[in-house]
């Protein structure tokens, strides 16, 4: 979610900066908005921007939808279930995994 919500900023921002690069706005012969830039390689730059800020959010997307499908309680503690990834959170030099909302309940609880 944290991917999705950056790539909209990214994106929102890119649009107010492209409005300071802009000409004047012009319409073509069916009423439609043309927008020129006065520099070609702002232009392309915003351009790139922008697909990439809406790749990342599809990306975020995928990955939130994806969670909800995969997501288990038991793997659902903070640590994860990714094979190499949690066996390096176990392996912690302190000797515990980080507790997960369950174990922080329950410590709250008493």
């Amino acid at each position: 979610m944290c991917l999705a919500t950056w790539s909209l900023l990214i994106s929102f921002l890119s649009c107010l900066i492209a409005g300071f690069f802009t000409e004047p706005v012009e319409e073509d012969a069916d009423g439609n908005v043309v927008n020129k830039f006065s520099n070609q390689y702002v232009a392309l730059l915003l351009v790139i921007v922008r697909y990439c800020s809406m790749l990342l959010l599809y990306a975020g997307i995928v990955t939130v939808v994806v969670g909800l499908f995969v997501m288990t309680p038991e793997t659902a503690n903070g640590s994860g279930s990714i094979p190499f990834l949690s066996d390096a959170v176990n392996a912690t030099p302190m000797g515990e995994a980080p507790p997960g909302s369950p174990q922080l309940l329950l410590q709250a609880l008493g």
